[in-house]
């Protein structure tokens, strides 16, 4: 067998998925169980000492239904997630995230090694038959040589708060197709890449991440540096901007315009909160339709608050939509040229102003850049005058 960490084992990587069609069980793959490890002081960082431990790999719905158990459990406890997996289906992974980040959870790479298992991962079968579903377990963490590979970055990047150790290793590869993926009328292998990228940028992520990972075979594995972990936004230390990216809707067929940007946030800063921009033209009017969904820090629930759009000389109010699982949905149209003038302006400025009913008030403004926008100028977006 490969060396753990450092080459994918091809048997496991065939099975790697391209999307949420992928079959919910594979035979080589090693299925993941969750437990809360209880360790020493500090054993997951500053003031941490318990954290849930996630091993093995992403096989089908099933992890989703025993993720959801765990945190049923927590009784409220809010604890990190360290992730020790080889990948698996992508599509469960993405699952997995979605969930990560409605909770606002914090997630790294490290293999948990409970008591009694004589410091053998959790591969071993006897080492597994001592965790029971959902329980708690005295352990240790060990982030050299642990592994997030392939569909386990996914998972990973999906938490709002995330950590590489530097003796950790994240790897990716292409996809390999599944029997699912090559039925006629399925998704084609654009398509679902595009539906990656998508997915990568709304967690704040750089979808250079997947461009990456296409140019690796699906039986081999490239090993992100440190670099390309900072490059693709991949740790959440500073603040983050991802280009524009243009995204087809493979229904309506509906060009767009996307973009994130991910800040520190929070009464400490110590908070991450992923801002989401959506650019099309209006379907109900002429002008183009900007959306801005943000992800509300601690101190912004239930805090009045108005928002403003900045081109130029020209400012727009947005408009409030939906407010769910702390994100807010807002809103504008403004004019049919947008994407041109903002190209030519080289940004977007955002004002955000919050009015408490107690304490003073306070705003922020969030500029954002026009790099990769110029993309939108050989598509409708050009010119929103019609609909």
């Amino acid at each position: 067998m490969l060396a753990r960490g450092l080459m994918l084992p091809s048997a496991v990587a065939a099975t790697f998925a391209l999307g949420p069609s992928a079959v919910s069980a594979q035979p080589d793959l090693t299925p993941m169980i969750f437990f809360v490890a209880k360790g020493e002081p500090n054993a997951c960082g500053p003031g941490c000492s318990e954290w849930i431990a996630a091993e093995g790999d992403f096989e089908g719905p099933a992890v989703e239904q025993r993720f959801r158990q765990l945190l049923g459990s927590l009784k409220g406890r809010d604890l990190p997630i360290f992730f020790n997996s080889f990948g698996g289906v992508i599509g469960e992974a993405r699952v997995l995230g979605r969930i990560l980040r409605e909770r606002r959870m914090a997630a790294g790479v490290g293999e948990s090694l409970p008591e009694g298992c004589g410091g053998r991962t959790m591969d071993y079968a006897s080492c597994r038959q001592i965790i029971q579903p959902n329980s708690e377990v005295r352990a240790k963490l060990r982030t050299s040589g642990a592994s997030c590979h392939s569909a386990c970055v996914y998972a990973l990047i999906g938490a709002s708060r995330r950590q590489v150790p530097a003796d950790a290793r994240l790897g990716i590869h292409a996809s390999a197709p599944t029997p699912e993926s090559l039925r006629p009328g399925a998704p084609t292998a654009q398509q679902l890449e595009s539906e990656r990228k998508r997915y990568v940028l709304e967690m704040g992520v750089s979808p250079g991440l997947v461009d990456l990972s296409m140019k690796t075979a699906s039986n081999s594995l490239h090993i992100l540096s440190r670099d390309e972990i900072v490059q693709f936004g991949i740790e959440t230390r500073p603040a983050y901007e991802t280009d524009w990216i243009p995204y087809e809707e493979r229904s309506s067929k509906r060009q767009f315009m996307l973009k994130a940007i991910t800040q520190p946030s929070g009464p400490d800063g110590k908070e991450y909160r992923t801002t989401n921009l959506r650019m099309a033209c209006s379907q109900t009017r002429p002008g183009t339709a900007l959306a801005y969904q943000r992800e509300l820090a601690s101190n912004e629930v239930g805090v009045p608050a108005r928002f403003f759009m900045q081109v130029g000389n020209q400012r727009f109010g947005l408009e409030y939509g939906s407010l769910k699982e702390g994100t807010q949905q807002l809103s504008v149209i403004a004019d049919r040229d947008l994407a041109s003038r903002v190209v030519a302006a080289g940004r977007i400025m955002f004002i955000e102003r919050f009015f408490p009913q107690k304490g003073s008030s306070w705003s922020r403004e969030l500029k954002v850049s026009a790099a990769g926008l110029e993309q939108a100028l050989h598509t409708s977006l050009k010119d929103c005058g019609a609909r």
